[in-house]
């Protein structure tokens, strides 16, 4: 239990800085759209590029839970996606009907270049004074712990970034996935309530 699990002005407190987050992130759309045209890639090809690197070959069908798309988006994006040689398509050996995702060599070093570039604070962050930027990344950083340790208690690992990290899908079947928070800030993580969707290709 918190420290704040009885007050009531904590619960208030709370859940205005909650709303703020949430509100600067949308705010900042902006800056990871600018950042994936860049490279050429809409947002959600840089996510689906991001996710790949990071955590592995998935097959469309983990990858589309993990995006909160519909299968049918996640052939459109990995199309382009491959046409750029970026990613591609691995036959699962002894399951003839299961092809996974995965990065090529050119698609993790754009990669890299990618996630540079997504670190660069954008101006709402960087032109804070020194003792707030530290504040901030301080607060952050405790936060961030706490989830971390809300999760793994859940019983779910975490990658390096934060995240709740899904199992790989193998020739035996598709695991249940574990859905993440925020991979990207401008990613909603309503995807129950909006499970099919058409997305930016």
């Amino acid at each position: 239990m918190t420290r704040h699990a009885s007050n009531g002005n904590g619960h208030a407190t709370a859940a205005q800085a909650w709303k703020l987050m949430i509100e600067f992130f949308q705010a900042q759309r902006s800056h990871f759209e600018r950042a994936s045209a860049e490279f050429d890639l809409t947002k959600q090809q840089s996510h689906v590029l991001h996710v790949l690197a990071k955590e592995g070959p998935h097959s469309s069908r983990h990858l589309a839970q993990i995006l909160g798309c519909d299968a049918s988006n996640v052939t459109g994006l990995i199309d382009r996606l491959e046409a750029r040689a970026l990613v591609t398509r691995k036959n699962v050996p002894g399951d003839r009907r299961m092809r996974m995702l995965a990065v090529t060599p050119a698609g993790a070093r754009l990669h890299r270049r990618l996630a540079a570039r997504m670190a660069q604070a954008p101006p709402a962050i960087a032109e804070l004074e020194p003792e707030e930027l530290r504040a901030l990344r301080d607060l952050m950083a405790h936060a961030l712990r706490h989830a971390r340790r809300e999760k793994v208690s859940a019983g779910a690992p975490f990658n390096r970034l934060g995240f709740k990290t899904p199992m790989t899908a193998s020739s035996a079947g598709e695991p249940e996935t574990s859905r993440r928070t925020l991979q990207y800030p401008y990613h909603s993580n309503s995807h129950k309530a909006q499970r099919v969707r058409t997305v930016s290709q």
